[in-house]
C-alpha cells in the first residue's frame, strides 16, 4: 500500500515520462480527432492535482495540495474577497487579472475551491493538448506527445496552489496556439489576439517581457507579404498591447487601487539588480527605513533608489544582469526534479534550435529564434528571484522547441494543416481574456457569497468569526491510516509529514501537528468585526477533531502555540 500511495504521489513525473516512452511505438499513428486530444489533455491534466489529494504530499505553496499556503494563500483570499463581495487587499491589485481569473473559477464552482481548482486544471491540461495537437499536425505525433509531456511538467507545479503562473501558462498557450498555428500567414486580427492575450499574460505572471517588441519586429521586418499589410498588422499588435495595458489599470481602479499598484513588486527585483548580486527583499535590508512607507508609495521609493544605484554604480547593474542570464541557463528544466527526464528535455530542447538555425532562412524558424533570443535577454531580470515560474508565459515556445527536437529525431506521419480553424483558436484567446474582466465586474456588483450576521460571544482576548464550511472553506484532516478521503480531504498524518517539503514554511509546526487535527483555512463571513477579522479577511486555525460537517458554523479563535495557525476554541452551527 506504501508503494502504491508513494508511485500516486510521484504521477506528476510518471505521466510525462510515459508520454516520452510511447512516442517511438506511436510515431506513425494516425492522428487522433482534435476533440479526442482536448478531452485526453484535459483528464491528464488535472492527474497531478488528484496525486497530492490522494497521497497527501505538500507542495510549497499549497499543503496536501488543497490548503493554500505562502504566496498562493493571499491569491486564493483576493479570489473569495471578490466572489463575496468583499473589500479587495492592496497585494490583490498587483496582479488583478489572476484574481478575476481564478475569481471566475470559484464563481462558477460556487465557491468550492476543490472545484475551482479542478476546473483550473481541466481548461489548462485542454489548452495544452490543442497546442500539441497543432504541432503534431505541422511536425508527426512524437513532436505532439514531447511538447505535450514538456508543458504537463511544467503546470504541474501550478494547478495545484492558486499561483498568477496559471493565468500566465493558459493566456500563453491560447496566444502562441494562433501564433504557431498560422505562423507567417497570420490574419492581422489574429495578430492583434495574439499581442492581447500574451500582453495579458506577462502583465498576470511576469516574465519575459521582452517578447512583445520582438514579435512586433517580426511583424514589420521579417514576415512575409507586402509592406502596407506588414504595417497594418503590426499596428493591430500595438492595439492589443495597449487594450491589455489599459484593462490592467481598469481592473485595478474596480478593485480600489491606483496606477501605482500595478507591477509594483518588480521595484523589488530591479533594485537587487542594480546592486549586482541582491535577493529579492535586499532593498528592505539595506533600506529598512523604507519598509514602513504605505504600498502606493513604497514602490516609487524602490524604483527611486534602483536609478541612484545605476548612475552611480552602472557596473553593479552589468554584473547583476549576467548573473541573471547565468541563473536562466543553470536553471533549463530544472523543474523536473529527475536528473535523467531533465537531461532528456533539455536535450529535445537543445536539438529543437538546432533544427531552427539550419533552417533559420525560413520565416517561421525566424519567429522560434527571435522569441528565444527575447527570452534569453529578458530572463536576468527576473530568473534569479522567481526561477522557472518567471517563464510561464512563455513556455509554450520552449516546450514548441522540445517538440521540434522530438521530431527532427523520430519524425513521425503528419498532417498538412491542422484541422480546427483559426477563427476558434482566435475567438478562445479573446474569450480567455475578455470573459475573466467580464465577469469580476459581475462579481464586483453581485457576489456570490454574502455576509452572515450572527451573535457570537466569545471570551476576552478570543476574537469570534462565521465562516461557511460548505463552500469557500479548504480544511485537512490530519488521521491516522486507512480514513483517507479526497472530499472533504483526509489525509494520513504519516503520510503529510513524510511529504511535507523540508523548504514548506513553517515546517517544524506542520510536522509536529498530531492526528485528530484539522487545519482549516477559512474566510470570515461575520460583518462588522476588526483588528484584521473583518469581512473577508482570511482565517487560517486549528481544530481539535474532524469538521462538524458541512455547514455555517460560527465560532472563537485565540492565539495557539503555532506560530502560523490561530485554534479555534468553539466551534458550532451559526445561530
Amino acid at each position: 500500500m506504501a508503494l502504491a500511495i508513494e508511485v500516486v504521489a510521484r504521477t506528476y513525473i510518471l505521466l510525462p515520462a510515459l508520454l516520452l516512452l510511447c512516442i517511438l511505438p506511436l510515431r506513425n499513428m494516425t492522428l487522433p480527432r482534435p476533440s479526442v486530444s482536448l478531452l485526453a489533455g484535459a483528464i491528464l491534466g488535472t492527474l497531478p492535482l488528484l496525486s497530492y489529494w490522494i497521497s497527501g504530499r505538500s507542495h510549497p505553496n499549497a499543503l496536501a495540495g488543497l490548503v493554500q499556503w505562502n504566496d498562493a494563500a493571499g491569491y486564493f483570499s483576493c479570489a473569495r474577497q471578490l466572489v463575496a463581495g468583499a473589500a479587495i487587499d492592496v497585494s490583490c491589485q498587483m496582479r488583478p487579472f489572476y484574481t478575476a481569473l481564478f475569481g471566475t473559477f470559484l464563481a462558477a464552482a460556487g465557491g468550492y475551491i476543490q472545484a475551482a481548482l479542478f476546473l483550473q486544471a481541466l481548461v489548462i491540461g485542454g489548452m495544452a493538448a490543442w497546442f500539441s495537437h497543432v504541432l503534431a499536425c505541422r511536425h508527426g505525433l512524437p513532436a505532439g506527445l514531447a511538447a505535450f509531456a514538456a508543458l504537463i511538467m511544467f503546470a504541474a507545479q501550478f494547478t495545484l496552489p492558486v499561483l498568477t503562473e496559471n493565468a500566465g501558462l493558459l493566456l500563453a498557450l491560447s496566444a502562441f496556439l494562433v501564433l504557431f498555428r498560422d505562423g507567417e500567414g497570420i490574419s492581422i486580427g489574429a495578430f492583434f489576439a495574439v499581442l492581447l492575450a500574451l500582453t495579458t499574460a506577462l502583465i498576470a505572471r511576469a516574465g519575459a517581457l521582452f517578447v512583445i517588441p520582438a514579435l512586433l519586429l517580426w511583424s514589420v521586418v521579417y514576415s512575409g507579404g507586402i509592406l502596407s499589410c506588414r504595417l497594418r498588422r503590426t499596428a493591430a499588435g500595438i492595439c492589443g498591447v495597449v487594450l491589455a495595458i489599459a484593462a490592467n489599470f481598469g481592473l485595478i481602479h474596480a478593485f480600489g487601487g491606483t496606477s501605482a499598484n500595478a507591477q509594483s513588486n518588480f521595484s523589488y527585483t530591479l533594485y537587487a539588480m542594480t546592486v549586482g548580486s541582491g535577493t529579492y527583499l535586499q532593498v528592505l535590508w539595506d533600506h529598512p527605513e523604507i519598509g514602513q512607507l504605505p504600498g502606493d508609495q513604497l514602490a516609487g521609493a524602490i524604483y527611486d533608489l534602483a536609478k541612484a544605484n545605476l548612475l552611480n554604480s552602472p557596473h553593479l547593474f552589468v554584473f547583476g544582469y549576467l548573473r541573471g542570464m547565468a541563473a536562466w541557463i543553470y536553471g533549463w528544466f530544472s523543474f523536473v526534479p529527475v536528473f535523467h527526464l531533465r537531461a532528456m528535455f533539455a536535450a529535445l530542447w537543445f536539438l529543437g534550435i538546432w533544427s531552427c538555425l539550419l533552417n533559420r532562412r525560413g520565416e517561421w524558424e525566424r519567429l522560434l529564434l527571435l522569441m528565444i533570443a527575447a527570452i534569453a535577454v529578458s530572463s536576468p531580470f527576473l530568473y534569479p528571484f522567481g526561477g522557472s515560474r518567471i517563464l510561464a508565459a512563455t513556455f509554450p515556445v520552449d516546450a514548441l522547441l522540445v517538440g521540434l527536437g522530438c521530431a527532427r529525431l523520430f519524425g513521425g506521419r503528419q498532417a498538412v494543416r491542422p484541422d480546427w480553424g483559426v477563427r476558434l483558436a482566435t475567438g478562445g484567446a479573446l474569450a480567455f481574456v475578455i470573459l475573466p474582466l467580464i465577469a469580476a465586474i459581475i462579481l464586483l456588483r453581485f457576489p456570490v457569497l454574502s455576509p452572515v450576521s450572527a451573535d457570537v460571544s466569545c471570551p476576552a482576548g478570543q476574537k469570534p468569526f462565521v465562516a461557511d464550511l460548505a463552500r469557500e472553506t479548504v480544511a485537512i484532516s490530519l488521521v491516522t491510516g486507512g480514513q483517507r478521503v479526497i472530499n472533504p480531504l483526509a489525509v494520513s498524518r504519516d503520510g503529510f509529514v513524510k511529504r511535507v517539503d523540508k523548504d514548506v514554511a513553517y515546517y517544524d509546526d506542520l510536522v509536529a501537528l498530531p492526528a485528530g487535527t484539522t487545519i482549516v483555512d477559512a474566510m470570515q463571513r461575520r460583518p462588522g468585526a476588526t483588528d484584521g477579522f473583518g469581512y473577508g479577511k482570511p482565517l487560517q486555525f486549528l481544530w481539535d477533531g474532524a469538521m462538524p460537517g458541512r455547514q455555517l458554523v460560527q465560532g472563537c479563535l485565540e492565539s495557539s502555540g503555532n506560530t502560523r495557525f490561530l485554534r479555534a476554541t468553539v466551534l458550532e452551527p451559526a445561530q
